[in-house]
This record gives structure tokens, C-alpha cells and sequence, in this order.
């Protein structure tokens, strides 16, 4: 397969049983609930770094609350993170402005069955062979879990 073709192209490295939150729900799973404080669907409005402590505000249920803790391990991707509320150094705040976007594109799609299964359409790219060189016939991602389906995110 000739994915070094694409630049935005890359091989299926898993398609986890179930869909991809199965990889987030793994993690959950592991973690100890008396030692890891996790809050999902919880907005961060504000960072604050202090010495010793890291301040959290966050919305929760449209209740703005904050927390306290030792550190902070973040995921936010860089250009969310600039437009949080934050007392980062200057030198951080330059470094993360310097990450650039990618070309990305999101379509949703919605179909009466998934007719995807039946035809063996995992990890998103259909290839078919002309001649000797593989061809992309089609470059969709198809993640979506029966609770993404549904609705509820």
C-alpha cells in the first residue's frame, strides 16, 4: 500500500473492538477512582500555575467550578489551549503559538444500516487493484460507536 504517497495519509494501526472510545474506556478502567480524579465533559475555562499547585476552573452542568491539584497532565490541543484563561511564561506561551494547524476536514455521515460491516470496510480506506498499483477508492474514517449513533457523545 502506497500510504507515504498521501501526507495526510497514514496505515490503520487499530480499530479497537466496539469503536474508538474503547481506548479511552481502557484507560478509565485502569485507573484507580480513590487516587484519579477524572471529570468528563468538563470544559476548562482557566489554568492557573502557581509554584507548588495547578488551578483548574471548569464548567460543569453550566456550574463554573474549580479544583486544586499537584499537577496538571494536558490534552488540549494547542490552539484551544491559547484561548483558555492561563498565567503560562512567556517562553511556553510562544512555543505552543509556533504549532501549526493541519488541513483537516470532518464530514458526518448517517445511513439506515451499516453496510460498511458487511462489505469488510474497517479503518477507513478501500483499496482496489488497477493493474499493478493499489488505488484509493475511498478515504473515510469510520469510527462512529452505537452510542456516537445514538447521539449521545
Amino acid at each position: 500500500m502506497y500510504f507515504m504517497r498521501f501526507s495526510d495519509q497514514a496505515p490503520a494501526v487499530m480499530t479497537p473492538v466496539g469503536g474508538m472510545d474503547k481506548v479511552v474506556q481502557g484507560f478509565l478502567n485502569k485507573l484507580d477512582p480513590k487516587l484519579v480524579d477524572i471529570r468528563l465533559n468538563c470544559p476548562v475555562r482557566a489554568i492557573q500555575v502557581s509554584e507548588n499547585t495547578v488551578d483548574i476552573e471548569y464548567e460543569q452542568q453550566g456550574v463554573i467550578k474549580k479544583l486544586q491539584a499537584d499537577y496538571c497532565i494536558n490534552a488540549i490541543p494547542s490552539q484551544i489551549l491559547l484561548g483558555i484563561t492561563n498565567n503560562f511564561s512567556p517562553p511556553y506561551l510562544k512555543a505552543i503559538s509556533k504549532i501549526q494547524r493541519g488541513n483537516l476536514v470532518k464530514i458526518g455521515f448517517q445511513a439506515k444500516q451499516r453496510f460498511w460491516e458487511d462489505e469488510h470496510i474497517f479503518a477507513g480506506i478501500s483499496w482496489t487493484k488497477s493493474g499493478h498499483h493499489a488505488t484509493v477508492v475511498s478515504r473515510t474514517w469510520i469510527y462512529a460507536t452505537k452510542r456516537r449513533a445514538a447521539g449521545r457523545l
